[in-house]
């Protein structure tokens, strides 16, 4: 019989080949959505949500690595980097941080208010500094990628990217107004 781990690792080249296709045509969509802005850096951002092990990530570094192989400059910002620092969840959880840690990637674990008031700046000024997440680290890195006038298409991804627009989390309600700026892409 296979073993968990063995059927995991069997599965996980077939998945990406498989879905090649997938991004290329996704790829071609972002890019024909890019193509129709006005030429006056006008980006075309897209919100990519799911939960964990969905594929998020993959998802969005294939489609703007596509969208670049194209000609059209893509990046990917990351929910990930707006995790509390382990530091910053020992002080909110005094005075061990037992019950928080542990419990790292749940929707309170994360700035989300710093996300969204960080990536509204980002939308309107068309360039920014965002953090990324360090799996080697287990922290966010400040700076760890760069959102610039050039960049076309723009694929935000994270698990909780549509809680605010829930009213899930406090502070991160989307207007109406801002949500019809987040277009679909499926």
């Amino acid at each position: 019989p296979l073993s968990r781990q063995s059927a995991a690792v069997r599965s996980a080249t077939p998945v990406d080949a498989n879905m090649a296709s997938t991004y290329d045509d996704l790829a071609k969509r972002a890019a024909a959505a890019a193509a129709e802005l006005p030429n006056d850096g006008s980006q075309w951002w897209i919100c990519v949500a799911g939960g964990p092990g969905a594929g998020k990530s993959t998802l969005s570094e294939a489609v703007a690595a596509k969208c670049n192989e194209m000609g059209v400059p893509a990046v990917v910002l990351p929910m990930d980097g707006f995790h509390y620092s382990r530091a910053e969840l020992r002080e909110l959880d005094p005075p061990n941080a037992e019950s928080y840690l542990p419990r790292r990637g749940a929707p309170w674990t994360f700035a989300a208010e710093s996300l969204f008031e960080q990536l509204s700046i980002a939308r309107s000024e068309k360039a920014s500094s965002l953090p990324t997440y360090s799996r080697e680290k287990s922290d966010p890195v400040q700076g760890g990628v760069q959102l610039e006038p050039r960049h076309r298409v723009v694929l935000v991804e994270g698990n909780y990217l549509l809680l605010g627009a829930c009213g899930e989390v406090p502070g991160t309600e989307l207007t109406e107004a801002e949500a019809a700026r987040w277009k679909p892409l499926l």
